[in-house]
């Protein structure tokens, strides 16, 4: 047998480490549990006060206790198994209730490629490059700083990326920019319009930035959305077929409704995040309508955010603050997340 490596579990802030390996007892074989998640792509979070585990994969979970004869599918499906067991310190689980897991996490897949969802949340952190956004220099007691507004929405977009990417590995995570790079704003519409999708497939489009004034007390973060009087083209007429050309207009009215709706919605869900987070540190500016470029040509759900006034000298010390962008982050993640449980919990909001 080759050399093990040891798998580390986290829970409740004990990391614990155990070691497997491949037994045969009895009339079936018995698997070690480091070989199981590596052909499942799946992880195992392990509880020491209780005993107990838990197998996730993409969102779903699997529950057991070590010598008990059931496991629990996503808590709320209990299922009779051949025991999971220690042999020699070591978890094993026998062939018969591993295929039972991997059916499961079959079913569920299945069953998520074919139900609306999310599967694409594409961040955009506003300027870069030559194109500083907005920038202001503040004195103190102690020098001077200046904030500029590309940087400080890439941190709070990286950030997301990372939350997102822990949250949700199933899903497509996509920054318009990594870097400091200049992109044009046609250019970032064409990126989200150019992702191949599922007709039971949604993308969330998240543009990122920070507000400027004259009036230097002006504060706070307030979230965009596109006026539901405006109407654009969502469907091509030059991609339809000859017959089609007459309903294109409608279709174009009902899908316009439909986006608006899950921009409001989304717009609100962000705006509760922010305001859980951030609480009467600054302003809650509420939500806005407005014609923004990046938001009228992207064809989905869009919103733009507004962090917060870098032209204000003590919200600048706020955003100088990598724990107060974090926070920022914090607040559009969990607002997020939100509408994507309420947009597949009611298969998109069919429901």
């Amino acid at each position: 047998m080759g050399r093990l490596k040891p798998h580390i579990l986290f829970s409740l802030g004990v990391i614990v480490t155990i070691t497997t390996s491949f037994l045969y007892a009895g009339e079936e074989d018995l698997i070690e549990m480091e070989t199981f998640l590596k052909e499942q792509n799946a992880r195992l979070l392990w509880n020491p006060v209780t005993d107990s585990g838990m197998i996730t994969k993409k969102g779903s979970t699997v529950s057991f206790k070590p010598g008990a004869s059931w496991i629990l599918f996503d808590y709320r499906e209990l299922k009779s198994i051949k025991k999971i067991s220690r042999e020699n310190g070591r978890i094993v689980i026998p062939a018969s209730t591993a295929a039972a897991i991997t059916s499961y996490f079959t079913r569920v897949e299945k069953e998520r490629l074919s139900s609306p969802h999310v599967e694409v949340i594409l961040i955009d952190p506003g300027h870069g490059g030559k194109d500083p956004g907005a920038l202001y220099t503040h004195k103190t007691k102690n020098g001077t700083f200046t904030l500029y507004e590309k940087d400080l929405t890439l941190k709070v977009a990286l950030t997301l990326d990372s939350l997102f990417r822990n949250r949700y590995p199933e899903k497509k995570i996509i920054l318009t920019r990594r870097t400091d790079m200049y992109l044009k704003l046609e250019e970032r519409v064409e990126i989200a319009n150019d992702l191949e999708v599922e007709d039971y497939e949604a993308v969330v489009y998240i543009s990122i930035h920070f507000n400027a004034s004259f009036n230097k007390n002006a504060k706070g973060y307030e979230v965009w959305y596109l006026p539901s009087d405006y109407r654009r083209n969502l469907i091509d007429e030059k991609d339809a077929e000859t017959e089609e050309k007459d309903i294109i207009p409608i279709l174009n009215t009902m899908l316009e409704e439909e986006y608006t709706l899950e921009s409001i919605t989304l717009a609100t869900d962000i705006l509760g995040g922010l305001d859980a987070v951030l609480g009467n540190v600054t302003i809650n500016r509420g939500m806005k309508e407005e014609s923004w470029f990046v938001v009228r040509n992207a064809r989905m759900p869009s919103v733009l955010l507004e962090l917060g006034f870098i032209t204000n000298s003590d919200e600048a010390v706020l955003l100088s603050d990598p724990g107060y962008l974090n926070k920022c982050s914090t607040g559009i993640y969990n607002g997020i997340c939100t509408f994507i449980n309420r947009f597949e919990q009611t298969k998109g909001f069919t429901q």
